[in-house]
């Protein structure tokens, strides 16, 4: 039996939400990792608002926008989705920015914007 609301986390896809996010001023593309790690590199035009303070610091956020969640670990994006969703935001899991293939901002992002992956020294 389970007690209490079940969270549905719904998820899109990281690249297209971008998109989305891009054409639609209602959408908040927010990162739940935490600041440090937001400075060194974090999705183009993207906000911070770590995944420790949802839960006591919420009510600083609008609750009319929809956001659209990630981080740089999946698991964390996830956490934060349904930590909004169970405080009654409209969020959508969009996983790792890892998959990310667009542009990045912060200390760390390559010049050209976008993120290019190394080859592992064993290939």
């Amino acid at each position: 039996m389970l007690f209490g609301k079940k969270s549905i986390i719904k998820e899109k896809e990281i690249n297209q939400a971008y998109k989305e996010f891009l054409n639609n001023e209602d959408i908040i593309l927010l990162c739940v990792d935490e600041a440090k790690d937001f400075d060194i590199m974090h999705l183009k035009e993207a906000q911070c608002f770590p995944l420790r303070r949802i839960s006591n610091e919420s009510h600083l956020l609008p609750k009319d926008a929809v956001y659209y969640v990630y981080a740089f670990r999946e698991g964390i994006a996830y956490q934060g989705t349904k930590k909004l969703i169970n405080k009654g935001f409209k969020a959508y899991n969009l996983g790792s920015q890892v998959h990310f293939k667009g542009y990045f901002e912060g200390l760390a992002a390559p010049k050209n914007r976008k993120l290019k992956r190394k080859k592992n020294n064993y290939e």
